[in-house]
Parts: structure tokens; sequence; C-alpha cells
């Protein structure tokens, strides 16, 4: 399992504990975190960086890390044909980028599944399309670049001496494009950041609304989950796909990191019984192409219930069965932390069922159908 960390892609760092879900599953698979440049040095991008430099760098960084894996891990004692890429937030996002990278053509050589938790999902903007030129210019005048002379340092008709202003970022100072970085990071409009991917027509060659809808994809099988206070299909190559909901409050963005990245038996948020079940799900999926667990999990390793849960055969989400997995626990004490619900109490106990996604929520599939509609309109 290769994971990717989130962070909008100007923040974060492969600092999780990734050992708690590995030692979860019996250590039945092995686990690399990865890197990969943030902010203008990963997403830097205008006609300028198309015509001399590279858009998406940061994403390319995760594609030569897929690279190295495809490698070297069976030095670690990986199998390369059953690489599963996972990531949460902006990391679930590089995960659907990598999902449609060169067109969906790449097939199962970079990796097999794949795994969106929580994905953040900003606008794409084409390289040199208005957004990402703005923050170019701003990123450039403040590493200390002249933007407004059209011809910098001289022009064509002074000796040939112009200077462009990708010439000059790639001169400054280092310590001046941190700062400019930082600076200009932190303009983004709310939820947002200045630098994000873009559609390049290489990499990145279309936005994943439209390319994820007409099922060119690299990979297999798909597991999709989102978060119930946040506001997967089958594919080209014959795979399935899964879909859940985590629902234990608190559920907003990037909530169910606390489940998955922490030993069941010393957080202080979600129950043993929940962390475990919802750990192995995720082994499951990426040991055995398939997120089902027994009922004896499901329903609480400490309740030692063996009763038949839908998590036990977790159906394949597809246009003639949209059924999504619940994930809920009781919450018999509520307590706040940071300003936010947590479900807590020694006596909570798991609640696993299937729903259907269409009708789900006041008809959330009306509302999904109306995005899809738009989607070609909207840089999505």
């Amino acid at each position: 399992m290769v994971w990717i960390h989130g962070g909008g892609y100007g923040a974060g760092g492969n600092g999780f504990h990734i050992s708690a879900i590995m030692a979860t599953n019996g250590n039945t698979f092995i686990a690399v975190s990865i890197q990969y440049r943030l902010g203008a040095f990963g997403f830097l991008s205008s006609d300028e960086v198309g015509r001399f430099g590279t858009p998406n760098a940061g994403i390319l960084d995760q594609q030569m890390a897929l690279h190295w894996v495809q490698q070297y891990i069976h030095l670690f004692g990986g199998d390369s044909t059953r690489v599963t890429i996972f990531g949460e937030s902006a990391g679930a996002g590089a995960v659907m980028l990598l999902n449609i990278a060169y067109g969906g053509t790449l097939g199962t050589s970079s990796f097999r599944n794949s795994i969106t938790s929580s994905p953040y999902l900003p606008f794409q903007y084409g390289y040199k399309d208005w957004q990402p030129s703005q923050a170019y210019y701003a990123f450039a005048a403040a590493a200390g670049c002249n933007v407004m002379d059209a011809y910098l340092n001289g022009g064509p008709f002074q000796n040939n001496q112009s200077t462009s202003i990708f010439k000059c970022l790639s001169q400054a100072d280092s310590a001046a494009l941190i700062a400019a970085n930082v600076q200009e990071s932190q303009s983004g409009t709310w939820g947002s950041w200045a630098f994000l991917p873009v559609t390049d027509g290489r990499l990145i060659q279309d936005r994943p609304s439209k390319q994820l809808g007409e099922r060119r994809v690299n990979g297999v099988n798909h597991l999709a989950g989102h978060n119930a206070m946040e506001g997967a299909s089958d594919n080209a190559w014959g795979g399935q796909g899964y879909k859940y909901q985590f629902s234990v409050p608190n559920a907003y963005h990037g909530a169910d990191g606390a489940a998955f990245l922490r030993s069941p038996f010393t957080t202080s948020y979600y129950s043993t019984d929940f962390i475990y079940a919802f750990q192995r799900m995720y082994g499951n999926f990426i040991v055995n192409d398939d997120p089902s667990v027994s009922s004896l999990i499901a329903n609480g390793v400490t309740r030692q219930n063996s009763t038949e849960n839908p998590l036990s055969d977790f159906p394949p989400y597809n246009i003639y069965d949209r059924q999504l997995m619940d994930l809920n626990t009781t919450c018999p004490v509520n307590i706040e932390v940071g300003g936010l619900p947590y479900c807590t109490g020694g006596n909570q106990k798991n609640e696993f069922r299937l729903a259907d996604a269409y009708s789900w929520e006041g008809g959330r599939g009306t509302r999904c159908g109306f995005w899809k509609s738009v989607g070609k309109l909207v840089p999505e």
C-alpha cells in the first residue's frame, strides 16, 4: 500500500503512523509513505511554466514514487503487481488524478487498486488559465521578479537581453522562493490554495468529473469513501467499485483519519470495535480486492457476536445496484474536542447498514445527477 498524504496540495507530510493499520491486518501488506512537492514548488502553473518547465510537478513526484515501488518493492518482500494507492483529502484527490493520469492508458503498470477517503477536489483549471496565471505572477512578484515590464531587463530590441519571469524565478534565491510560497499559498480563497493541480494536456488530460464518467481510468478496483458532514463505479479494466460513508460524529472532512491512522487500543475518539473493523475493511481490500470483513469483526471484536452483518458481504457499487455501506456507531456519550462533537463512551456498538445511495439523504442521486449534467461546464 502506498500512502499519499493530504494537506490541500500546499501543506502536510508523511508523518502519519501507518503502522497501526498494518498491525491490525496482521502485517499482511507492506506500506510505503511518500513525499511530494507542495505549493508553488509542486503546482506552479502558467503559459511560461508550460513552455519552459513542468506543470503538476507534485503529481509527477507521486508517479515517480510509484515507479520506484514497481522497481524495488520486491527487495522488501512486496509484490509489484498488488500495489494499492491510498490517500485522504488532497491525498485522495491525488489518487483520483493518478487514476486518470495519461488519459487512463497506464492499466496496472503503476498500481492495481486505489482508495479515496474524504477526497479534496478543488477547481481544476487549464494550466495557463486566468487563475493559475494570476497566482504565477503574484508568486513571481513576491519573489522579487519584475512582472511589470513586458520585456524584462531590456527586450528583444535591446541586445536580446530580455529575461523572462520564469528565468528570473529559476535564478532567484531559494529563501526568497520559500517566503513567496508561504505568502501566496495563504492567499487562496476559503477552502482552497493558490497552487493546485491543473489540466496540462499530457499527464492530466481532462477533468476528473468528465474522464471518470467516460471510464478512462488506470487500475482495476476502487474503494471510495466520503464523510457524512462534508458538503464508484466499475471501470474500463473490468474491476469493481465500492462505496461507503463514514458517519460517526464528528464526520467532517478528514475526520475519518482519526479512525484508520490510530491504534484500535489507544484512541480516545472512536471505539476499539469501530477502528478495528474500519482498518480491516481497508486491509482486506488491499490484500484481497474485497473490503468485506467477517461478521465477528464487523459486529465488534470485543463483543464476540457472529450474527450476520452487512459488512461481511460488501456489494460492489454500480448503476443498477447503487448501494453504499453506511459506517456508524451508537453514541452513548457526546464530547466536544476543538469545538467539534465526538461520539464516545464504553458501550458504543457498531451500526453498519446498506443504503440506497441514490435515494439516500433526501435524494442525493438527483443532486449528483445535476452536477454530472453540468460537469463539462465546471472546472472540477
